[in-house]
């Protein structure tokens, strides 16, 4: 008391939905997912960077439509371009294609093996084919979704939508 300090306990505890990174890496790893790294690690740090920038960055190429292509056997990512920057990006694990049971899925071993800690993201719509989240220490909206049944998981990170 004689310090002013306040302690708060539930900064000790676990976060509310009961997912921390850690869990999600272990789903990650037991669901057989990889453990993406550079330049696929955490890939909305590309968010906002200038095109150049992020293919000397990522050694990916640039297609006819003037956004970023970057591929591994683990990974495909495409970074979307407006005008001369980033706006957003999709990520997509090839080798998930047809692995997922029918119907809906969990969206943690994904978030895991992009390194992503689902306790820093607020979830706003849970469907059987997308779960979306913001993450408002980053002002993002965060897409984890199978286009159709047997397809690869993706996620998709973008500034464009959050909020709405």
């Amino acid at each position: 008391m004689s310090m002013g300090l306040v302690f708060n306990g539930s900064f000790f505890g676990p976060p509310a939905s009961g997912a921390n990174l850690g869990s999600v890496i272990d789903k990650a790893v037991s669901s057989g997912f990889p453990l993406l790294s550079r330049p696929f690690h955490r890939p909305f740090q590309y968010i906002g960077l200038r095109v150049a920038d992020v293919v000397a960055e990522t050694g990916g190429t640039i297609n006819a439509g003037g956004n970023v292509i970057v591929e591994s056997a683990d990974c495909r990512m495409v970074l979307w371009a407006e005008g001369s920057m980033i706006g957003s990006v999709d990520a997509e694990l090839p080798g998930t294609a047809g692995r997922i049971p029918p119907g809906e899925f969990d969206p943690d071993p994904v978030l895991g093996a992009f390194s992503i800690n689902p306790a820093e993201l607020q979830p706003v719509r849970r469907q059987a084919h997308c779960h979306s989240y913001y993450d408002h220490r980053r002002g993002l909206k965060v897409f984890v979704m199978r286009d159709e049944e047997r397809a690869p998981l993706r996620i998709g990170f973008s500034a464009k939508y959050y909020g709405k």
